[in-house]
């Protein structure tokens, strides 16, 4: 099973179990990628599906997001967030610099969040992605080696909550253990964007997750 079955499959079925959520929080209303993405393509908005939803079929495993997570060009965030704004009555719009979050008014939870490329290795996603032919249409999802490369700068970034870094932690180990076929030297040079030291350190890592090893302290050179 090719990428493209496996991406749909994990995909669909994350959706389900994320939608099956909604009974907790009476006021929480959960919005679907694939409505995310029907409405950028309605714009004819060029995104990647990034975020747990896009890391899903490389990881072969199915999780619930609470929320789906977009990158788009640098030019045309403004129009993303337009097509995204009705997308729920009264949504807040939390512009964070790097990001917008469409938050629910009802609780303040994040429903969409649209991410631009001003900084590595974000910058870099679009030309590093593949495209997936699904059954509601077609989209991008970071490829293996930059979707490693997500991973691995979420869980050794210093600024993320430790929650947030056990999780990415947990995706970077999953998405090694899932996928022999790692171009090593395009993930080299993308962790390059990074930093120096990530380099060697995400070879490192891999090192150990496929001999079986602990993988270490989250920090860079652990």
């Amino acid at each position: 099973m090719g990428i493209v079955d496996f991406h749909e499959q994990t995909l669909r079925r994350s959706v389900q179990i994320a939608k099956a959520s909604e009974f907790l929080f009476p006021r929480w209303r959960f919005i679907s990628p694939f409505e995310v993405m029907r409405r950028l393509d309605r714009e004819r908005i060029r995104f990647v599906l990034v975020g747990s939803f896009g890391l899903c079929g490389w990881r072969k495993q199915t999780r619930a997001a609470g929320y789906a997570e977009v990158l788009v060009g640098r030019t045309v965030w403004q129009k993303a967030v337009a097509a995204l704004g009705d997308i729920l009555p009264k949504i807040w719009v939390c512009n964070l610099g790097e990001s917008v979050e469409l938050r629910q008014p009802a609780t303040g939870k994040t429903a969409v969040k649209v991410v631009w490329p001003l900084r590595h290795p974000y910058s870099e996603v679009i030309k590093n992605s593949e495209l997936i032919h699904g059954k509601r249409g077609s989209y991008r999802i970071p490829d293996l080696e930059m979707a490693l490369t997500l991973a691995f700068a979420d869980m050794t970034g210093e600024g993320r909550c430790w929650a947030d870094r056990y999780q990415a932690a947990h995706d970077f180990i999953c998405i090694v253990k899932a996928n022999e076929g790692i171009d090593e030297k395009k993930l080299l040079r993308l962790a390059s964007l990074i930093s120096s030291e990530s380099v060697r350190d995400i070879a490192v890592r891999i090192k150990r997750i496929r001999h079986g090893e602990k993988i270490g302290d989250l920090t860079l050179g652990a």
